[in-house]
């Protein structure tokens, strides 16, 4: 996060707000009967006159920039972060040799602008090109004017740290959707899991007993052929019962890794674009078949990317969690199909279902963060965000949705094959 002395340096002032302070300066210089009203702004190596009057006789034109530490009046305001009065600075041995009398500007009044971190802004201030005085009247009118412009400044100061918490925030709840997605998804795994480990154990007791039988009836010299054949077939059936639940559980296993490894943000590799999608139907199967979803898959093998894995995988996972939880409540019927071809440099990677699709007037809204249409029954409308900020990002690529209502979706990505050619 940007540091609060740099944060006033990055700020905007926007043009609605310019164009107030722009009045301010045009009234101020024909109140006070001066040639000249500038709002200055520090931007060093240089300070820049940011705001000028549209006053007869001002020689300064707006955005000009001068270099510091020459002698400037408003270098000593903002050093001192007070008012500065010369009345007649061809008078002032202090001021004789300023750069402003080579402009014709002898006397000055000014006064420090200053952020809300107490960083400097910059000067309000007034310059003649005669010796002036100015009146407790007029210094009180500066002054006036001088609360206006930093009220406005603590105004956008305030809303750009707002702004600031809000993208933490919204960052913080985008990691914690990614986290529900694949707690869903690891929840699902584990639930499947439990017949394929039941399964092992059965098998494994099985063994164990038969093995139990044979070393008894052995100790027992009772062991006859027929009864050793007998268990021996039992246990070689206990040790492929194992055998294939092992292997079930294992690639359960191996599927949900792949994806918590790359979404752990591993860095860019070179990876079958079929294989890793394997991945994602491997692991989201469990949900896929609570949710009564058939997937397809069309993919061409060998279609190598360069990219980041772990994040197709988290716009995809996404997407399969959108669907199951979103498209297809009293549906039959239910399908999901992937598929992708090469084109050129890039990859077109479509996902499709055929739920009861996204409304017109909703289409616009669905990547917004916090927008969703189950207001009320805990979704928080940040699945499609992450697929987006996933595929802009970090993928450097685009999505188009079509949807017609009752019809399902149809979402288009067009992915760099590698991205960091982009």
């Amino acid at each position: 996060m940007i540091s609060s002395a740099n944060l006033a340096e990055t700020l905007e002032i926007d043009t609605t707000m310019a164009d107030k302070w722009q009045q301010v300066l045009d009234l101020l210089a024909r109140l006070l009967h001066v040639p000249a009203a500038l709002i200055m702004r520090v931007q060093p190596p240089s300070i820049q006159v940011f705001l000028s009057s549209h006053s007869p006789g001002n020689p300064y034109e707006e955005h000009e920039l001068a270099p510091l530490n020459t002698g400037l009046y408003c270098e000593t305001v903002m050093a001192r972060r007070g008012e500065l009065l010369v009345p007649d600075a061809l008078q002032d041995d202090a001021w004789c040799a300023n750069p402003d009398i080579k402009l014709g500007m002898v006397s000055y009044l000014g006064l420090p602008l200053v952020w809300p971190n107490d960083h400097v802004f910059g000067t309000i201030c007034v310059l003649d090109r005669k010796r002036n005085p100015y009146d407790d009247t007029q210094r009180a009118l500066l002054e006036q004017f001088r609360g206006l412009v930093e009220r406005d400044l603590r105004q956008v100061y305030e809303r750009r740290e707002q702004a600031l918490r809000d993208a933490a925030l919204l960052e913080q709840m985008v990691a914690t959707a990614k986290l529900a997605t694949i707690g869903r998804l690891v929840g699902g795994i584990a639930h499947e899991l439990n017949t394929p480990l039941g399964n092992i154990v059965l098998g494994s007791s099985s063994l164990a007993a038969r093995l139990d039988d044979i070393l008894q009836q052995a100790e027992a010299r009772s062991l006859s052929q027929s009864n050793l054949r007998r268990m021996l077939d039992e246990g070689r059936q206990a040790c492929d019962t194992i055998e294939r639940n092992s292997t079930r559980a294992g690639n359960l296993l191996a599927s949900i890794k792949q994806i918590a490894v790359d979404q752990e943000g591993q860095p860019r590799r070179r990876f079958d674009l079929d294989e890793m999608v394997a991945h994602v139907a491997s692991a989201t199967a469990p949900l896929l078949r609570r949710e009564a979803i058939s997937l397809t898959v069309d993919i061409p093998a060998g279609l190598e990317m360069d990219s980041y894995p772990g994040h197709i995988e988290q716009v995809l996972v996404a997407l399969l969690d959108n669907s199951a939880r979103h498209a297809f409540a009293g549906r039959e019927g239910r399908c999901v199909h992937i598929a992708a071809t090469r084109q050129g440099s890039d990859v077109e990677l479509v996902y499709t279902d055929n739920g009861c699709g996204i409304a017109a007037d909703a289409l616009p809204r669905v990547f917004e963060p916090f927008y969703t249409t189950r207001v009320g029954e805990g979704a928080r409308g940040l699945g499609l965000t992450i697929v987006l900020n996933a595929v802009q990002a970090i993928l450097k690529g685009s999505v188009r949705l079509d949807s017609t209502p009752g019809d399902g979706v149809r979402f288009t990505f067009r992915l760099p094959l590698n991205p960091a050619a982009q």
